[in-house]
């Protein structure tokens, strides 16, 4: 804990001492200087004091860490008076400082300002100090303009004003003379290893199918990061097709700001020297605690000291396809397609999977279409920084009512649940209250040792001084073994505090199983957010952490409306408990089709189609269009796919339902059964391709050779 400066005074008011300073520069009073004049104030009138001290902090705002801390221990009745040296060392802001008076007035506390001798128990004082905040605020906002104005300025010269290093650049620093010293002065040089991959950016862009995502996937796959290290990511690269700062101030830029945009540009056209990058100014405005974009006329495009990297032509060639783009009709609302949006999130990587769709049958999209949760991580950057498999929306929500109305039937699954959860929160419980015991011994001890200071004070055994000195250093162990026990008692009381009863879990699921089926779309989301926390995906499993021990005393749920109150102040005292379970039971799904029978398989294996097509040697495209029935693979496939997944060909296609009426639909089924193409079976029965060819297109339908063909193909005329 920091050690303050204070001074305590049995029956004395106690003041709380402010001191701020904004930047370590030679001008203003030191904070030291603040304090010390405070204190004087505290002495004379005979006030115990405590020093809070914010450095390089600004007077805009009242969200300064020592401040915050000051106005918290205010609330707790510790101060009577916050005296400060200068009224706007506590703000600059007229509505900050008008609240934070109306603040101290409502807890009895006396606002003191030396330098501007304020006092707020008299009206005269009351009002002096507002006009004085007015023109404190006035100065800040001159200082703020003044800054914003000599930015423009710079702007308007091509100076770079700073900030975060663009990718493609580095800065280089200069020290200059600057009337009757020196400054220093920043440039952009370009990185050229970095330029290479912002020009790649650009051109793989603008390539045939070229977009945003297809950019950031191919750069993390091929392991280029930013500037911080890091995978890149849609915004990122967005932001880099954007920039005029990467764009060479040639004709076509010109051109097209000119034509296309309602920006002030700065420079005259003949400027424009084919070799210096472009910088956009005044963009943005201050908003509160952020900054919004202002309107696009307010912005200002100059001509930068720095060379550009990409041609205007390229730069404006983007620009365009960008606009195209973003003008396209948007998509239906992801969250109009599940009531699981936002509860999913990937098992592998921890990211939010999000919802797409993908139609039924890609010939005849009137058949409707399949929206499947899939990874963010995966889908927005590279496959290759997750491998988690996407989920049918539908199949997941099914599997989530299921298990959660199922608990209610497995009584016993459930109390096993709850019994281990009950065991787990008994154990963490236990170290709990043993710390929470010893902390509070420790206080204790503590009173007992500041009640023998305050006898050996009253006796004179010790000096006072030394007496003093101990009882501030006890009165700082004090406070730290307080908040420490505030949060052991917090965690107790939030988490540990009470067991699950298998009763009331049991009655809560009933009240969802006979709500949910009655709701529409977005009462459903609701009430799932009431019952599940979070569900993860990592393959072909899936883990549901479900609420269902509401804080508050548990009422039955007598209509939908009583249902959807189970809203997050339940929550935010709400346990949990985890359930894990496979996301398909392959058993029961579906095998009527070649492409349902390999997905059930591939399923069966624990594979994710990239794995398949790996160990089979086939592209991805192929397996999936194979499962969707989008594809009928060759013999060559069809054996590898077998192989890999331990089953047979038989199986695969299906062929217990084929027909042996003619001899060539018998070649056929078993020559399929046997993995065997057209010239493999020829060259086994010594014939010719076109004799296998004519059998089974029914050219051929009695012959010699046939009894042949079929003990080759192990087949037993009946």
């Amino acid at each position: 804990m920091k050690q303050r400066q204070m001074k305590l005074i049995d029956g004395a008011p106690t003041a709380a001492i402010y001191a701020r300073k904004s930047k370590a520069t030679e001008k203003g009073e030191s904070i030291e200087n603040q304090i010390n004049r405070c204190i004087s104030l505290c002495e004379l009138r005979g006030w115990g004091y405590v020093v809070f001290q914010d450095y390089d902090v600004s007077g805009a705002t009242l969200d300064r860490p020592d401040f915050e801390l000051m106005m918290q221990e205010i609330h707790k009745g510790k101060y009577q008076y916050l005296v400060c040296y200068k009224l706007d060392r506590v703000s600059r802001s007229v509505n900050d400082f008008s609240k934070l008076i109306e603040e101290l007035d409502s807890l009895g506390v006396s606002f003191i300002s030396i330098k501007e001798n304020f006092d707020t128990s008299t009206p005269m004082g009351r009002a002096m100090m507002y006009i004085t905040a007015v023109f404190a605020q006035l100065e800040r906002e001159t200082i703020a303009e003044r800054v914003r104005d000599n930015m423009i300025d710079r702007a308007k010269l091509g100076k770079w004003n700073g900030g975060p290093v663009p990718y493609g650049f580095d800065v280089e620093k200069d020290t200059v003379e600057y009337k009757e010293g020196t400054k220093k002065v920043s440039r952009l040089i370009i990185n050229q290893e970095e330029a290479s991959i912002v020009k790649e950016f650009y051109k793989w862009y603008l390539e045939p199918g070229g977009s945003i995502r297809n950019v950031v996937s191919k750069a993390n796959e091929l392991g280029y990061k930013t500037k911080n290290g890091a995978h890149w990511s849609h915004n990122q690269v967005s932001r880099i097709l954007q920039n005029p700062l990467y764009c060479i101030a040639d004709t076509d830029s010109y051109n097209y700001f000119k034509n296309n945009t309602k920006v002030n540009i700065v420079d005259d056209k003949e400027d424009y020297n084919g070799k210096n990058g472009l910088m956009f100014y005044n963009r943005r405005r201050p908003h509160k605690k952020t900054t919004r974009e202002r309107d696009e006329d307010e912005w200002i495009l100059s001509i930068g000291e720095h060379e550009g990297i990409i041609p205007g032509e390229t730069f404006v060639r983007v620009q365009y396809k960008l606009n195209k783009n973003k003008n396209k009709a948007p998509r239906s609302g992801q969250s109009e397609r599940s009531p699981l949006i936002g509860l999913v999130r990937c098992g592998r990587c921890g990211a939010a999977m999000s919802v797409f769709s993908s139609p039924k049958d890609s010939s005849n999209k009137q058949k409707g279409y399949y929206h499947y949760f899939r990874c963010i991580t995966r889908e927005q950057k590279s496959k290759i920084l997750c491998d988690n498999s996407n989920v049918r929306a539908d199949i997941l929500e099914d599997l989530v009512l299921k298990h959660i109305i199922g608990l209610v039937n497995n009584k016993k699954s459930l109390e096993s649940i709850l019994e281990a959860t009950n065991n787990d929160i008994e154990n963490r419980r236990v170290p709990l209250i043993a710390k929470r015991n010893k902390l509070q011994s420790e206080l204790d001890n503590l009173d007992i040792e500041i009640n023998n200071l305050v006898d050996a004070l009253s006796k004179n055994i010790l000096p006072e001084l030394i007496i003093k000195r101990k009882y501030k250093e006890l009165e700082a162990r004090k406070i730290e073994l307080r908040k420490e026990l505030e949060k052991v008692n917090l965690e107790l009381n939030n988490n540990y505090n009470e067991s699950y009863d298998l009763e009331t879990v049991i009655k809560h699921i009933e009240n969802f199983k006979y709500t949910y089926e009655c709701l529409d779309l977005d009462e459903k989301k609701k009430l799932l957010r009431s019952i599940v926390k979070e569900i993860r995906i990592d393959r072909n499993k899936v883990k549901l952490v479900l609420y269902f021990l509401p804080g508050k005393e548990f009422h039955d749920l007598d209509s939908q409306a009583d249902c959807l109150r189970m809203d997050m102040d339940v929550l935010a005292k709400s346990k949990t408990i985890t359930l894990e379970y496979p996301i398909y039971n392959v058993e029961t799904l579906p095998e009527s089709s070649l492409g349902e029978r390999l997905y059930k398989c591939r399923i069966s294996n624990n594979y994710t189609i990239k794995d398949l097509s790996k160990l089979c040697n086939l592209a991805p495209e192929t397996i999936s269009n194979i499962e969707k029935s989008r594809t009928i693979p060759n013999i060559t496939t069809l054996n590898r796919i077998s192989q890999v997944l331990n089953t047979t060909n038989a199986y695969l296609l299906g062929t217990d339902k084929w027909p042996e009426n003619t001899p060539g639909q018998i070649i056929y089924k078993y020559r399929m059964i046997a993995g065997l193409s057209q010239r493999q079976l020829a060259e086994r029965c010594n014939l010719h391709q076109s004799t296998i060819k004519d059998y089974e297109s029914g050219k051929i339908s009695n012959s010699n050779t046939l009894e042949k063909i079929y003990k080759v193909l192990g087949y037993n005329k009946k």
